[in-house]
């Protein structure tokens, strides 16, 4: 299995990334805004290099086999931490495990919990919805989200917690 590496965004080429993001594939389970060019690409990844500067948050490119793979990354998101991740269709399989990884940058900073916004393009995940200590749905930028809440453990593991709030 080819290996994953996590880069600043500075090694980030903007063309190659604004690519990726602009692929039907991939935009269909993003937040709905104009394509990608080169003037907008370079404006994303410095608002993101200012996130990645943030107590708690972490934001890197995707690299998988020594090629750009997408973007993850843990930012502030209505006053709590969200995880966001997006990959090229190419590489969604290995998304379990970035997910982890996630996780742990999340306990290595010290958050009790984090949350994960999927589109409703997106299908619901039982085992996401069992973890979390609430799900909910809201709107963003006019848009529905699946909101999960994880709470996490000191190991980055879910916490067991039984009392699954929906609202």
């Amino acid at each position: 299995m080819k290996k994953i590496d996590y880069l600043e965004l500075d090694w980030v080429n903007p063309e190659e990334l604004a690519h990726l993001l602009n692929k039907a594939r991939v935009r269909k389970h993003l937040a709905d805004h104009p394509a990608f060019d080169a003037a907008s690409i370079g404006e994303w990844l410095g608002h993101k290099r200012a996130i990645d500067v943030l107590p708690g948050c972490r934001i890197r490119a995707v690299s998988i086999g020594g090629r750009l793979a997408g973007w993850c990354g843990i930012q502030p998101l209505d006053e709590q931490h969200e995880i966001a991740l997006v990959l090229d269709d190419a590489h969604w399989g290995r998304g379990g495990e970035i997910f982890r990884q996630l996780l742990g940058w999340a306990r290595e900073f010290g958050h009790a919990s984090v949350s994960l916004y999927l589109p409703l393009s997106r299908r619901e995940y039982g085992f996401l919805r069992r973890q979390s200590r609430r799900t909910s749905l809201r709107a963003w930028r006019g848009e529905q989200f699946r909101v999960y809440e994880l709470a996490l453990e000191r190991d980055g593991s879910f916490t067991a917690e039984s009392h699954h709030a929906q609202h």
